[in-house]
């Protein structure tokens, strides 16, 4: 297989032949395909997916059976190269099934690479706050682009340390939309009264919506859609502590309804049902669109002089993800901050992590039986290992001597001859010469 192609090469004694299909997409989509593959004594064929079919006549002249006496290697060649990557069912061979799952777990400790199922990478869903995960050759991959987060499993904060007189500001320009269901997250941490976390405006409707934290350290949510004035606040909390908080708001049901969650704590829902009732007995049908959104607002807006003091992350609107613009390599030309020189922070939220996969090694390849039989033979096996033993008996025994021989004992003796006879040229010749007379011991050596 390579790219959209399948091969399929052989030799029955004509000389190597090869039938080669093009599919009509690439086969690495991570989609089902089958194979067909066919030899006759007329021709070979292939067929891809039941519709592109590939074929050769086979040569002219006698047809010859092909012999095959080795065994049948699936998804890698003998000496374990040209592996194949992904998962395989249903393979049938001259109409027999073949056991494959039997065949990858006959051996108590498995084979190297191979499992059964039809599991990747991404199984476990390793990438995290709505990454998309992609499978790799031997690994996998998080694409981070559509969440509010970054890193090798979107885990990483996008968040940017804010002062008062800080101002993250985001135009629509021609994407000017009116909303009737809005879906806002945030985090932050702040140890101020006060400050403003995120808003939305419309100069053209004069409609708006903000997100605030309250002098108390309540999270307060102002809006007018249309049909009045609306104040929503969560109480819960006092969010002032220093520790990192994440708001999530949705407004749904055609606008009727709002969720506030803070944290991992239990939602409020806010109905206006009661409102939208009352308020059409009196007026026409209020219009519960958020009319031609322009601006985004982080940290404080325009008419503000002092805004959020602390750290903002995860910021989302809709599909918008600000900060990611705003700290991408190259940024888009309607975000700005101000200052200009606002750096990227994580907010001191250390990142997820996952545990490390146990490695996978490779057990030695098991040989068979017959590619051993021409290396080692019994007869000769049992001649080497007598042979290898006198050898070493000898070795042994060549040591002893050796050692005693190195370490025998060595000296001077004293014999204590009769003084005056050193210049005597003949033994009668020095009893005379003597002044001390002859005082002999007899002695004992001994030479080991």
């Amino acid at each position: 297989m390579n790219g959209n192609k399948i091969e399929y090469e052989y030799d029955s004694g004509k000389g190597p032949q090869g039938v080669t299909v093009e599919a009509s997409n690439r086969l690495d989509d991570n989609q089902w395909h089958s194979v067909l593959v066919e030899r006759n004594v007329k021709e070979a064929m292939v067929v891809v997916d039941r519709t592109k079919k590939g074929q050769i006549k086979e040569p002219s002249g006698p047809s010859r059976r092909m012999i095959l006496t080795s065994k049948l290697y699936v998804g890698a060649t003998r000496d374990y190269t040209n592996g194949f990557v992904g998962c395989l069912r249903a393979m049938l061979l001259n109409g027999e099934p073949v056991d494959l799952v039997g065949e990858a777990t006959k051996d108590h400790l498995g084979l190297y690479g191979i499992s059964v199922g039809c599991s990747g990478k991404c199984s476990n869903n390793p990438c995290k706050n709505g990454g998309r995960c992609l499978e790799g050759y031997d690994h996998f991959s998080c694409d981070c682009r559509l969440t509010p987060f970054k890193g090798p499993i979107c885990a990483d904060e996008i968040g940017v340390n804010m002062r008062s007189n800080n101002m993250i500001k985001y135009d629509f320009q021609s994407d000017r939309k009116s909303t009737l269901t809005e879906k806002i997250r945030v985090g932050f941490t702040t140890t101020e009264p006060k400050g403003f976390l995120i808003g939305a405006y419309s100069e053209t409707s004069h409609e708006f919506l903000t997100l605030l934290v309250t002098s108390l350290g309540h999270l307060k949510l102002v809006f007018n859609f249309g049909f009045g004035h609306q104040e929503l606040t969560y109480t819960d909390q006092d969010l002032r502590t220093g520790q990192f908080h994440e708001v999530t708001i949705e407004r749904f049901d055609q606008g009727r309804k709002v969720r506030m969650a803070v944290d991992n704590h239990e939602p409020k829902l806010f109905n206006f049902e009661e409102i939208l009732k009352s308020a059409a007995a009196s007026e026409p049908p209020s219009d519960l669109h958020f009319n031609n959104v322009q601006y985004l607002y982080i940290g404080r807006n325009e008419t503000m002089k002092e805004g959020f003091v602390g750290c903002i992350s995860r910021v989302e609107f809709n599909e918008i993800i600000p900060l990611r613009l705003l700290f991408q390599e190259d940024p888009i030309s309607n975000i700005q901050s101000s200052p200009e020189t606002m750096k990227e922070n994580f907010c001191g939220v250390e990142p997820v992590t996952l545990p490390p996969e146990e490695e996978e090694t490779r057990r030695p390849p098991k040989e068979e039986d017959d590619d051993m039989e021409h290396l080692y033979h019994t007869a000769n096996s049992a001649l080497l290992g007598t042979t290898l033993s006198v050898i070493f008996v000898g070795l042994v025994v060549s040591a002893v001597f050796v050692g005693k021989y190195l370490n025998r004992q060595k000296g001077e003796y004293v014999t204590r001859e009769d003084e005056g006879a050193n210049d005597a040229f003949d033994a009668d010749t020095a009893v005379l010469q003597g002044r001390t007379g002859h005082q002999v011991e007899r002695k004992k050596e001994w030479f080991i």
